[in-house]
């Protein structure tokens, strides 16, 4: 609803169900159903815009993004504090700034651990 002023299609399709008016078992075509529903889905589908691309541009920011996203990400990641550590025997450990950065970095490279592992090496 937000941005819209009016709900969205998953709020009427849950009405409509709350009312009783879809997924009934003698509903005899599975579209029925949604046909049921009011038009949810034709009534939210709105003109969406287009833009002009600037393909020179955009080639160029996609095969930088990588190295682009692990300099910002090291430089929000400086600013993390770390926690005091608890007195006594036993591994250091990692930085809460490393954690941050490794972790980050790994769900943004959408690959397996072991094929990261080259990629952290390398940052």
């Amino acid at each position: 609803m937000q941005g819209r002023n009016e709900p969205c299609k998953h709020a009427y399709a849950a009405q409509a169900v709350v009312e009783g008016r879809v997924g009934k078992a003698d509903t005899p075509d599975p579209g029925e159903r949604i046909r049921d529903a009011g038009g949810i889905l034709g009534k939210t589908t709105a003109e969406r815009p287009t833009y002009r691309q600037d393909w020179p541009a955009y080639n160029l920011a996609q095969t930088r993004e990588k190295s682009h996203f692990q300099t910002l990400m090291a430089d929000l990641c400086r600013g993390i504090a770390e926690p005091p550590r608890k007195p006594g025997a036993g591994r250091k450990p990692a930085a809460m700034r490393d954690l941050a950065f490794a972790t980050t970095f790994k769900v943004y490279s959408t690959i397996s651990g072991r094929r990261f592992q080259t990629d952290l090496d390398e940052a």
